[in-house]
């Protein structure tokens, strides 16, 4: 008969090592789910509607346009894109964004 040679007991270094890359894994999976962080997009549409206010150089009609029609301008005019498991980017179509709120401005 064979004798059968007794287990050797996990080590307590592969445990913690097997338990950490657990806990990575577990991090890196809910990044993943829950998304991009809103701050991301915030910062973006922040960006957007003061490069506009800029852009109106202090005119009062222009000023009114957006305040009254750039979220709504703005909803149609800009893309996200994930580049990665905690970013996204966004991409503004600039010219439509002006077009729509030029569109806005002439029918007033």
């Amino acid at each position: 008969m064979t004798e059968e040679k007794p287990r050797k007991p996990r080590s307590k270094t592969k445990t913690i090592f097997i338990a950490i890359v657990s806990v990575f894994c577990l991090a890196l999976l809910a990044g993943w789910v829950s998304g991009p962080p809103a701050g991301q997009k915030a910062q973006f549409l922040s960006e957007i509607h003061q490069n506009a206010v800029a852009d109106c150089n202090d005119d009062p009609e222009c000023l009114e346009n957006i305040r009254l029609h750039f979220d709504e301008c703005l909803r149609g005019n800009y893309a996200s894109e994930r580049s990665g498991i905690f970013t996204t980017t966004y991409n503004l179509d600039a010219e439509g964004l002006y077009d729509c709120l030029n569109d806005f401005s002439q029918t007033e």
